[in-house]
């Protein structure tokens, strides 16, 4: 019994204890890509929830308000205005037919008051309410009251070249020329013949009559007249300077003459003494002994 070993039971028990790993260094890396992409994600929903900003057209640039009785050109020109400053300023549907109403004068927004609600005229469309604008605001006018105020419209005495070719070139839009066999416009063939006839300097309109088998269209007039009327100005400055270097000889040479006739008469004047009566002359020494005797 001393030597025998003591025997152990057939199944003995066994206990490890597991102590977690530290992650390795690619475990590490991939955890914080994990966390910088869902940090990533959450900021642009964030981005994504804010509203959008769009840069505002300035105050300076806001068209002019429309009022009743304007011309259709006018209308054309302020709707075009309203349309561009819209989209600079990025309205959203509904505030863009509010600032329309408000880019109207008063008289205006109480006629479209008279036939829209608020609930009416927030429920138009952006087109629709330009539309309205320009029932309630044009002017009544027909084809042969547009007709005369375009072939009666005469260049004035004080009015520019530039003012008169606009004035007429709307005049034209409001005709609306056509021609009855294609449709085609024949607002640019009718203002080109309009305006020659309409010029008030009559030598211009001597030299547009020389040259006006050479003109094509308005524009090509209208740089012939402007060039005409600058070198008309710059010619009659050369000759007002010629004129004022004359003038300033012709004032210094005539204020040189009375200066000095004005020093002259400032002059102290001198008293008149007759000159002393000259002594006889002294005789003649004598030359020679004889002459010295007597």
């Amino acid at each position: 019994m001393a030597g025998r070993r003591p025997r152990l039971p057939a199944h003995t028990p066994r206990f490890s204890r597991r102590y977690p790993q530290a992650p390795t260094a690619l475990e590490q890396a991939h955890q914080l890509l994990l966390a910088q992409t869902k940090a990533i994600t959450a900021l642009q929903r964030q981005v994504a929830a804010r509203p959008i900003h769009h840069s505002s057209a300035p105050r300076s640039s806001a068209p002019e308000k429309c009022d009743v009785g304007t011309s259709t050109a006018s209308f054309r020109s302020w709707r075009r205005s309203v349309e561009y400053w819209l989209a600079l300023n990025g309205f959203t549907p509904a505030g863009t037919v509010l600032h329309i109403r408000l880019l109207c004068s008063l008289n205006l927004q109480r006629s479209l008051d008279a036939r829209y609600s608020m609930q009416q005229w927030e429920a138009l469309f952006i087109q629709e309410a330009l539309d309205a604008v320009g029932r309630n605001a044009l002017q009544a006018t027909n084809q042969a009251a547009d007709w005369c105020k375009f072939f009666s419209a005469v260049q004035g005495p004080s009015e520019s070249i530039c003012e008169y070719f606009t004035q007429s070139t709307q005049l034209a839009a409001d005709c609306e020329f056509q021609c009855l066999q294609c449709e085609c416009s024949l607002s640019e063939y009718m203002l080109l013949r309009k305006l020659v006839c309409g010029l008030h300097n009559v030598v211009l309109k001597e030299e547009v009559f020389r040259e006006y088998e050479s003109f094509s269209d308005v524009d090509s007039l209208r740089k012939f007249c402007i060039a005409f009327k600058a070198a008309k100005k710059d010619a009659r400055h050369d000759a007002g300077r010629e004129q004022e270097l004359w003038a300033g000889k012709c004032a210094s040479g005539s204020r040189g003459d009375v200066a000095a006739r004005r020093a002259s008469r400032r002059a102290p004047s001198r008293c008149w003494n007759p000159p002393p009566a000259r002594s006889a002359a002294p005789s003649r020494p004598p030359t020679t002994a004889n002459e010295a005797l007597w």
